[in-house]
């Protein structure tokens, strides 16, 4: 399951967009670790970063977020803010993305309960990215049991 970056031999690293992963949680306990599982270990040709947003869960989301860090020893890719005070999600991603992403990024966002339906998602948005007329991508999510788009 766990796959380290790749570097392409045959990309200028110059055309390569750098993107943040961003996930957005709020009681997602049962979720933290197929989450940070399905993000941490993306295939991609430069580093990328992930912010992960508790929004003052009540449950174990941030404690379980912090152990992951830590026992993956991913402290240098993933930075974890608590909140002290719910917020929501708008006001957590428009915070989070004035405040701790620099602009030239490309914000990936993924919901505390999701996870990217493979290793390679990074890859295939870089492929999107380096046509200098895309400003703007968007996926869909697939229910699980049931693969209904939703």
């Amino acid at each position: 399951l766990f796959t380290q970056s790749i570097i392409a031999d045959n990309v200028p690293q110059s055309e390569v967009p750098e993107f943040v992963i961003m996930v957005l949680s709020y009681k997602n306990e049962n979720y933290v670790k197929a989450n940070l599982d399905s993000i941490c270990y993306q295939k991609s040709t430069k580093p990328y970063q992930i912010v992960c947003v508790n929004d003052c869960s009540p449950d174990k989301t941030g404690a379980l977020m912090e152990e992951y860090v830590r026992e993956h020893n991913l402290s240098s890719k993933v930075k974890i803010i608590h909140n002290e005070k719910r917020a929501g999600m708008l006001k957590n991603a428009y915070d989070t993305i004035h405040n701790h992403i620099p602009d030239h990024k490309i914000v990936v966002v993924v919901d505390g309960d999701d996870v990217l339906a493979h290793n390679d998602v990074l890859l295939r948005l870089e492929q999107e990215y380096r046509n200098p007329d895309v400003w703007l991508t968007y996926g869909q999510a697939i229910e699980i049991p049931g693969d209904k788009l939703v």
